[in-house]
């Protein structure tokens, strides 16, 4: 169970949103993603801004403390998009991702690390820090100050209001995941449920997922939602959040590994009882909360940068409010621990001898790349594969490539070469395969 601890008391706070994926363009909308000041100690990994505060960045970071700012993650910063000015609230020397805020509780992230994680929360009381051994993803705040994350997928992690230490909330019995957990009441919340598919191995994530609620009274799961899938079919639920009316709003993605054209995405809707499909979605969006009675969106776009925008309102008539995700994660940043793991690989590659390392330098390139993965079969590996316009991929298994992969699964691979850096490669292929984006990463080859 993680142990909290204070570091600072200093106000500040973000918004609970879930996140969307869509090709989008501002047209000529100015998106200013620059920061705002905080004054966490040099020692702590979440530090300032590098700038003096201004006066709205000083009551963007009070009304964020009190749960009341509309905040984003970006480039390694807790930002308010929508301040014509310096916009940066927070900064960590990692990785930042998945805000959280409710009025009246505070404000939640992400602080993802090197092999462990830490949650930070922010509310008047000042900044806690909570440290994590595993992979910390969706923090999510009742309306009484409770806060839940996933911890690997494989549990939630409840902290209740004025506790130092977190209640361990296992998954569903049989089920191979558990994440995105939303509060629906005082007594109750809801996550996302991976469930093991016979014959599809698509990801930790992927090919089955429904909506289970837990009891928080009874220690009780059941199960809300029933899709189902066959063959080489896939349904995935992403960015449930509660709206308004208090009715559930998630983004169903539906799809066949065997088929190279992009998924369906599509918005449901779970009240009394029971889920129906509000409409289908023009793109590859995710949900990231409410603002008052209009919803909000995350979007992958290039007036950002490359990274994600942040819209409001919906069908076509979304209105660009600035930049950085809420719940999905950086585009522009590479995972502390894929960062990690393509420098032990390059050590690796160092050490095979330093005559290789330094007449053979594209050769030891390649023993860093870029994995696509896990499938069941060779074949849903070469579709996928087929579906990216970089070349030079290869489809591998355990036996052919013992570092990258488990038995039993196949991945495409495209291997890095001395052309351009893992980080670029690994880019480029979630460039050309971005419903795959939480499926790539950096692996050491033989």
């Amino acid at each position: 169970m993680p142990m909290k601890s204070k570091t600072e008391s200093m106000p500040l706070t973000m918004n609970r949103k879930l996140t969307i994926l869509v090709m989008v363009s501002f047209a000529g909308i100015a998106i200013l993603a620059t920061l705002l000041a905080s004054t966490q100690p040099a020692s702590s990994a979440t530090g300032a801004c590098g700038r003096a505060a201004t006066r709205e960045q000083t009551r963007t970071r009070a009304a964020a403390s009190a749960g009341d700012a509309l905040l984003t993650a970006s480039r390694g910063r807790v930002i308010a998009p929508e301040l014509s000015g310096s916009s940066c609230v927070f900064a960590a020397r990692g990785m930042l991702r998945h805000v959280a805020t409710e009025p009246g509780a505070g404000t939640a992230f992400v602080e993802d690390g090197e092999g462990s994680d830490t949650v930070v929360i922010v509310d008047q009381d000042g900044v806690e820090r909570v440290a994590v051994p595993g992979e910390v993803t969706h923090p999510s705040w009742s309306r009484a100050g409770a806060l839940v994350w996933a911890e690997d997928m494989s549990r939630l992690e409840l902290l209740a209001p004025g506790s130092s230490v977190s209640r361990s909330i296992g998954r569903p019995r049989g089920a191979s995941a558990v994440f995105s957990p939303v509060f629906t009441g005082t007594r109750s919340l809801v996550s996302v449920v991976q469930e093991p598919v016979g014959g599809l191995t698509t990801g930790e994530d992927d090919g089955l997922n429904n909506l289970w609620r837990f009891d928080l009274a009874e220690s009780r799961w059941r199960q809300l939602t029933n899709f189902d899938v066959r063959g080489t079919r896939w349904s995935l639920i992403r960015t449930p959040v509660v709206a308004p009316d208090g009715s559930l709003l998630f983004v169903r993605v539906t799809g066949d590994a065997l088929e190279t054209r992009p998924p369906a995405f599509e918005l449901w809707r779970f009240a009394q009882g029971r889920a129906a499909k509000v409409g289908p979605l023009p793109g590859e969006m995710f949900l990231a909360g409410f603002e008052g009675r209009s919803p909000l969106w995350n979007a992958f776009t290039a007036d950002c940068g490359g990274d994600w925008g942040l819209f409001r309102g919906t069908g076509s008539s979304l209105q660009a409010v600035g930049c950085g995700a809420v719940m999905a994660d950086p585009v522009v940043e590479p995972d502390p621990d894929a960062a990690a793991e393509e420098a032990h690989a390059a050590h690796e590659a160092g050490d095979a001898g330093s005559e290789v390392a330094a007449h053979d330098e594209p050769e030891s390139a390649k023993r860093v790349g870029i994995l696509v993965g896990d499938f069941k079969t060779e074949a849903e590996a070469r579709a996928v594969a087929a579906r990216s316009t970089l070349g030079g991929s290869m489809i591998v298994d355990h036996q052919t490539q013992p570092l990258a992969l488990a038995p039993g699964v196949w991945a495409a691979v495209w291997p890095v070469d001395a052309s351009r850096s893992a980080k670029e490669t690994l880019t480029a292929v979630r460039d050309t395969l971005p419903a795959f984006r939480e499926r790539s990463w950096i692996v050491p080859l033989k």
